[in-house]
């Protein structure tokens, strides 16, 4: 079954009209999705997120945690979608997409851990002949002469 109600959203709210259809023994069509969100930081984040979400129309609850780099919204499918909840996020600076599932998640993961460890190894590379050069002044030992150049210390 269904039902067109126009209403004032001055006088009356989307849960106050809920509540009433549940009040008379029928139920309000909901669907929840859970969003992996990632780039949060901080609670700051997951709160100015949460508070976004909650302002769409035709969202019941959203909640968003910051340990799981999750959100999880309640919200009717006929007034709005998860595309436009991505897009929100988006605008504000986050990344959001529906949760996948946990096998698909770690190799993710391993992907990341993967780019931050050669990152880490050539910067460490880059960083070592730097390093060395500070070090021998330290001790006052002699160096070759080419590793006090700026342009061998630029490139």
């Amino acid at each position: 079954e269904k039902a067109t109600i126009e209403y004032n959203p001055n006088v009356t709210s989307l849960e106050d009209i809920a509540n009433t259809i549940q009040k008379t023994g029928y139920g309000v069509l909901t669907e929840k999705v859970d969003l992996d969100v990632m780039g949060m930081t901080c609670a700051a984040c997951s709160n100015k997120i949460e508070k976004v979400l909650n302002r769409i129309s035709g969202v019941n609850k959203a909640t968003v945690n910051l340990t799981t780099e999750s959100a999880t919204v309640e919200y009717n499918p006929d007034m709005t979608s998860v595309d436009e909840f991505q897009q929100r996020i988006k605008n504000l600076g986050y990344e959001a997409q529906p949760k996948k599932e946990a096998s698909e998640k770690s190799s993710q993961k391993e992907k990341q851990l993967k780019r931050q460890l050669i990152k880490l190894v050539v910067s460490a590379v880059l960083a070592a002949p730097l390093l060395m050069t500070m070090f021998v002044h330290l001790f006052g030992i002699q160096i070759p002469h080419i590793f006090m150049n700026p342009w061998f210390q630029f490139v």
